[in-house]
């Protein structure tokens, strides 16, 4: 009663009724003008809080996707560190056993060199 005004009473062939002037039947109409305007705005806003949920539940499904891929990620991560840090002591240690050292590539090329002037010498002896 609080936003409708309260109603004069009168009876009519032995029934009551309540009766209302103009100005508060006026008033009254536009209350509930009102009330359905927000009736239809709380309806608009429920349908949009169900649309809310269903997007956050397939948010949190893709969080949820995203976290266990990060963890496959981390762990092939943490594999391929572990054979590359073998590999790589691997390749220390092959280095320091090198016959050759830094000098192979030197080889080759006095062995190139010789085997080219042996077929040179032994082309010009055959001549």
């Amino acid at each position: 009663m609080k936003y409708i005004p309260q109603w004069q009473r009168m009876t009519c062939d032995g029934e009551e009724f309540a009766c209302y002037t103009f100005e508060q039947a006026k008033l009254i109409l536009i209350i509930d003008l009102e009330f359905q305007e927000k009736t239809a705005e709380l309806e608009k806003s429920l349908a949009d809080i169900v649309d809310l949920k269903l997007i956050n539940n397939k948010l949190e499904t893709s969080l949820d996707l995203l976290t266990e891929n990060q963890k496959r990620l981390d762990a092939r991560i943490n594999d391929k560190n572990v054979l590359l840090e073998k590999n790589l002591k691997l390749t220390r240690r092959l280095v320091q056993r090198d016959i050759f050292g830094d000098a192979f590539p030197w080889v080759i090329l006095t062995l190139v060199v010789v085997a080219a002037g042996g077929f040179v010498a032994g082309y010009l002896i055959a001549d």
